[in-house]
Parts: structure tokens; sequence; C-alpha cells
């Protein structure tokens, strides 16, 4: 289940994070549980494991650790 509001979900699917429905008949609209994990998994293993801002921050800090370290040598 996911613990996201109705809007969420909603903004989701108008911006194409989740897929269309799996039937959508007037009012009843209904997906494929298994289909949207799976579509929500294969988003998840795609994404960068790190935040870049924060890889260019680590680097920022290696840098400068190395520019200290040679000036002391």
């Amino acid at each position: 289940m996911l613990m996201i509001s109705v809007d969420t979900f909603d903004t989701w699917l108008r911006a194409g994070f989740i897929p269309p429905p799996a039937i959508e008949r007037g009012q009843i609209i209904r997906w494929h549980w298994p289909s949207l994990e799976e579509h929500l998994l294969e988003r998840e293993r795609s994404a960068p494991t790190i935040d870049p801002s924060v890889e260019g921050a680590r680097r920022a800090v290696e840098a400068w650790q190395a520019r200290k370290r040679s000036a002391g040598k």
C-alpha cells in the first residue's frame, strides 16, 4: 500500500510518475497493483543512489583535504 495522499497520487499520475490505470470505465478506475509496484521499483532502481549535491560537497571536501595535506608537506 502506498502511504500517500489522494492528491499526491493524482499529481504522480498527471506527471507520469505512475502508469495509467489498467481499467478505466467511467468512474471505475483500477490499477493492477503488481504492475504498479514493479513500475515504482524500476524507477527506484534507476534513480541515483546519492544526491548529486551531496556527492559534489563530498568531492569538494576531499579536494580541500588533499590540498591541505599537500601544502603541509
